[in-house]
């Protein structure tokens, strides 16, 4: 986003290039062998430009955002927080996808001018009448005071939107409209 960068929307799988993706595997796994991370959960976020990975967090914690408990799950079938769990405890977990060629993706949407929070209208019939969509969900209580940024980086983030589809077009068309 523009002019402060902010995260939104997260897609998986990425639609990011094999060059791409081989970079960032690579990438990924030098990190954590430098780390000394084993048998443990990691959040790992980059950025690709240029079928390039440059690393910008690295977090001893799951994925935030929906991802964990929405997109993995959605798009491969294999229960994210259940392996989570059987890693911390010492088991192997299940990574073998029960789903293939199903996308999952989150769209954030943000408040365009300052005010207070009403809430949303409309998303219980647009979830009915829109094939693909799953969930629509407030992030901020009604009621709230919205401040945009640079005063805040934290209100202005008022829902965000869950979407599944069997391409990745399709799913950035649910996403978007």
């Amino acid at each position: 986003t523009t002019p402060f960068p902010f995260e939104s929307q997260h897609i998986f799988p990425s639609a990011a290039s094999d060059k791409a993706k081989l970079d960032v595997q690579r990438k990924i796994v030098a990190i954590v062998q430098a780390v000394g991370c084993d048998n443990c959960t990691l959040h790992i976020e980059g950025k690709i430009e240029n079928d390039k990975f440059t690393l910008i967090e690295i977090n001893g914690r799951p994925g935030g955002g929906y991802i964990t408990t929405h997109l993995v799950p959605r798009s491969t079938g294999v229960d994210h927080v259940a392996n989570i769990i059987r890693v911390a405890i010492g088991q192997v977990p299940e990574l073998r996808p029960l789903r293939e060629g199903s996308y999952a993706g989150i769209r954030y949407l943000f408040a365009e001018k300052e005010g207070q929070f009403s809430g949303l209208t409309g998303y219980d019939q647009a979830i009915l009448d829109t094939g693909g969509l799953d969930n629509v969900m407030t992030e901020i209580p009604v009621g709230s005071t919205i401040t945009l940024p640079p005063e805040s980086y934290t209100t202005h983030r008022v829902a965000s939107v869950v979407a599944h589809a069997p391409s990745y077009d399709i799913l950035l068309n649910i996403l978007h409209n």
